[in-house]
């Protein structure tokens, strides 16, 4: 399975620079993150080769410039270049690192299954039903039970909203 952790990807860094993005570099978040996804990107093996996905990278959610990226714990980004190629790019935060292994790896699977739908699905029936597939296929391989409650969940407890319950915690959060 390909590295796809933020190495010699300059393209996507490049555009992800472009867009505003704060990277964080820390070796040892890194490490866990590459812990927590090695199954998970083992057993979504194909459905991740199905995508232009090149670059996996952390970032502390605190030290955005850029609002929108302050607010998401995750964000999935496709650039298609003048040429046609496409190469696409997955954002997870070191706050939803924090908040565990299966927290994070439901917020890879989720911003996979933005990938692999065009944006008109994004969060619809069908993106529910293309996530709901790659938790099961996940769970199923792992022993695992993350269950997709996005749509259950209080706004406040969505994934977008990792920093609000950082600190709605008593013991908020310091990456």
């Amino acid at each position: 399975m390909r590295d796809f952790f933020l190495d010699d990807k300059a393209r996507a860094v490049f555009e992800m620079n472009r867009q505003g993005f704060v990277f964080c570099f820390d070796r040892e978040k890194y490490a866990l993150a590459r812990k927590y996804l090695r199954q998970p990107m083992e057993v979504l093996r194909e459905e991740v080769e199905s995508t232009p996905l090149s670059l996996l990278f952390l970032y502390d959610q605190e030290r955005q410039s850029v609002e929108d990226f302050r607010e998401c714990d995750g964000r999935a980004n496709v650039t298609t270049e003048p040429s046609g190629a496409a190469f696409a790019s997955i954002a997870m935060s070191t706050q939803a690192l924090a908040e565990g292994e299966d927290y994070f790896v439901f917020l890879f699977a989720h911003e996979l299954a933005h990938l692999m739908l065009p944006i008109r699905y994004n969060h619809e029936d069908t993106y529910h039903s293309v996530l709901d597939f790659l938790l099961d296929k996940i769970n199923k391989a792992t022993g695992k039970k993350i269950k997709n409650d996005y749509l259950e969940l209080p706004e406040s407890q969505k994934p977008h909203k990792a920093r609000e319950r950082a600190q709605e915690r008593s013991d908020p959060i310091h990456m």
